[in-house]
C-alpha cells in the first residue's frame, strides 16, 4: 500500500510504502508521535511564543504600545525631508563637521549646558544620517533610534524649563513613531 499523502509543491502523491500497519509512510505519520513534526519547527514555535508573551509583558507594563513586526521601519520622505529643514534651521550659523567631532565630556560644565550640548551633537548626527539622499533605505533604524534618544533629551529639557517646544520635537516623535 502506497502512503498517498499530498506534496505540497508538486501538487502530486507520496509514493513511498506505508509503514507496516499504517496508512502512511516514515515522513508523514507513520512512526509513532513524528509525523508533520519536525524539530526546528517546534524549537521556532516556542521561541517566538516566548517572544510573544515578552511583548506582551512589555505592553502592559507601558513599554511599548504595539509590537514590532512587519515590514522594517521607514521614515517617509516627506517626514525626512520635513526633518532635515528643521535641524538645519536649528543649527544654523554652527558648523556641522565641527559638532560631530566633539568630545562629549561634560566636565566643567552644568548640567544645563552639557544636555544642550549633547542635545545639539544628537540633532547633528541625525541631520548627518538623514541628509544624504531621500529614499535611502538602510539607515532608517539607526535614525529612528538616534530620533527616540535625541527626542527624550530634549523631552527633558523641556519639562526642566531649559527649553521651549519647537517644531523638530513634533517630527522627531513623528520619527520615533515610524
Amino acid at each position: 500500500m502506497l502512503c498517498g499523502a499530498r506534496h505540497r509543491r508538486g501538487g502530486g502523491y507520496c509514493r513511498q510504502h506505508a509503514m507496516e500497519g499504517r496508512r502512511r509512510c516514515r515522513h508523514h505519520g507513520g512512526i509513532a508521535g513524528r509525523g508533520n513534526r519536525y524539530p526546528k519547527q517546534e524549537g521556532w514555535r516556542r521561541g517566538r511564543d516566548a517572544w510573544v508573551a515578552r511583548r506582551r509583558v512589555m505592553i502592559a507594563m507601558g513599554l511599548i504600545d504595539r509590537f514590532p513586526c512587519g515590514r522594517p521601519p521607514r521614515i517617509p520622505d516627506w517626514l525626512r525631508r520635513a526633518v532635515v529643514r528643521e535641524a538645519e534651521k536649528e543649527l544654523a550659523g554652527l558648523d556641522l563637521a565641527a559638532i560631530l567631532k566633539w568630545d562629549l565630556r561634560f566636565e566643567g560644565m552644568s548640567r544645563a549646558e552639557g544636555l544642550a550640548r549633547f542635545d545639539q551633537f544628537l540633532i547633528a548626527e541625525l541631520l548627518d544620517l538623514l541628509r544624504p539622499a531621500v529614499g535611502v533605505k538602510n539607515r532608517n533604524r539607526s535614525a529612528i533610534s538616534l530620533a527616540w534618544r535625541a527626542y527624550q533629551v530634549r523631552q527633558f529639557r523641556i519639562e526642566r524649563g531649559e527649553k521651549m517646544r519647537t517644531r523638530l520635537d513634533s517630527l522627531l516623535q513623528e520619527v520615533v513613531m515610524c
